[in-house]
């Protein structure tokens, strides 16, 4: 009888690290329909995520209080820096290869092992997201959460390819450089393993293992 009227719970979880403004504005509306749409039914909603700075946390514990949550959620910050990042590091890539004329050899080397640099950066961002996801759903467990825990991952997207975009630049510019049998020669290169997909799925597996959604 109890558990007939208790209500249901839900996790808005904000992955505002990976999540630029423009895209952040395009996703609230979206979120305070959902909160609207929530509120007609007997439920409860926490707000947690993770902010642009890497830290994790609840930013409003269960409530029913939706008005406190929309105006919470306005003002969420997003991370203004996330597509610099990347843009700076293509250009950089474009610098470095612009040498490729009388030391070619050495250009596109030093493109490869720049974008092996970027890549494992980009790496260990997505590795970082997926990592403190399941920190979340392991706290929420230890607190004796109770029940069947959904959370609604909201995210501007993270790399489940880290880093391929570097590489795939690098061989566009060293094609114009250098010839088609002098390409196979960088072959080790550019060996990364960028199959991030396992990880996804490990972790998923993970949370489900924890009764989480």
């Amino acid at each position: 009888e109890e558990n007939a009227q208790a209500a249901e719970r839900f996790v808005l979880y904000l992955d505002l690290l990976n999540t630029t403004p423009r895209e952040y504005l395009a996703i609230k509306p979206g979120l305070k329909q959902f909160l609207d749409d929530i509120s007609r039914r007997n439920a409860e909603v926490m707000v947690a995520g993770l902010l642009p700075t890497g830290k994790l946390g609840i930013f409003a514990p269960f409530t029913k209080e939706f008005i406190k949550l929309k105006m919470l959620i306005d003002k969420a910050p997003a991370n203004a820096s996330r597509d610099t990042t990347e843009e700076s590091r293509h250009r950089e890539l474009e610098h470095i290869m612009e040498g490729a004329g009388a030391d070619a050899i050495d250009s596109i080397r030093a493109g490869y092992s720049a974008a092996r640099t970027y890549a494992k950066a980009d790496q260990q961002s997505s590795e970082f997201t997926l990592h403190a996801l399941e920190s979340f759903a392991q706290h929420m467990i230890d607190q004796d959460f109770g029940g069947h825990l959904i959370i609604l991952y909201v995210s501007g997207g993270f790399s489940s390819d880290p880093g391929r975009d570097y590489f795939d630049e690098v061989d566009e510019l060293a094609k114009n450089s250098v010839e088609e049998e002098e390409m196979f020669s960088f072959s080790n290169e550019r060996n990364f393993n960028f199959d991030f997909k396992k990880e996804m799925q490990k972790s998923i597996g993970k949370m489900n293992r924890l009764n989480v959604t």
